[in-house]
């Protein structure tokens, strides 16, 4: 009785070769528009909060706690 062992170092690495070129292109596209639109979301967060800490610095703090708290 005699047992054949394919080589399975083969099937075990992680490969994009099953991708054709133009998804392999596709997908680093998308991955780049992903990227770029959380920068500019990071980016857009930090300006609004700079922005909104000049409209209401701390001295106006107390001010507005009058109308949350009621």
């Amino acid at each position: 009785m005699s047992v054949t062992v394919s080589d399975p170092s083969a099937s075990a690495t992680l490969s994009t070769s099953f991708l054709s070129p133009r998804d392999r292109t596709r997908a680093k596209a998308g991955t780049t528009a992903v990227l770029l639109a959380v920068s500019i979301g990071l980016v857009l967060f930090a300006v609004g909060g700079i922005y909104l800490n000049y409209l209401a610095g701390a001295t106006d703090l107390p001010f507005l706690g009058q109308f949350i708290g009621s």
